[in-house]
């Protein structure tokens, strides 16, 4: 009576395969993710995809920002070229020989010559070799 059969008490054999007790249930539930393999792949998914999305609406306000700032360039280059040439124009006036010789005359009472007299290098010039 002391000795029983090892098999005869092992009453595991006797249940179903796909049976578990409660307490191994527990144990693997512990074991396991909260969110399974394949949910944790559609969320990586859909976060990579927001992020290519989000990059290619960051980029494509981007460059319409620099295109706004490259024609604000150009119109600024454009005025620029403008008021180049006005000025370029009262510097071609202001040196005109004309208007220099009438300030000249009119303002600090300058006289054109009436002859010319032509003068040499040499320390000493005679009179009468000076043209009329």
């Amino acid at each position: 009576m002391l000795s029983q059969d090892a098999e005869m008490l092992n009453y595991t054999h006797a249940l179903p395969k796909h049976y578990a007790p409660a307490y191994e249930e527990e144990a693997s539930a512990a074991r396991s993710p909260a969110v399974s393999t394949s949910h944790l792949e559609v969320f990586i998914a859909a976060g990579l995809l927001a992020a290519v999305l989000g990059l290619f609406y960051f980029l494509s306000g981007y460059a319409a920002q620099r295109s706004y700032d490259m024609q604000e360039l150009r119109t600024e280059i454009i005025a620029l070229e403008k008021q180049n040439a006005v000025i370029r124009l009262d510097v071609a006036r202001m040196e005109s020989p004309a208007r220099i010789q009438a300030i000249a005359e009119t303002e600090l009472g300058m006289q054109v010559p009436r002859r010319a007299i032509y003068g040499s290098s040499d320390a000493y010039v005679d009179p009468s070799r000076i043209h009329e």
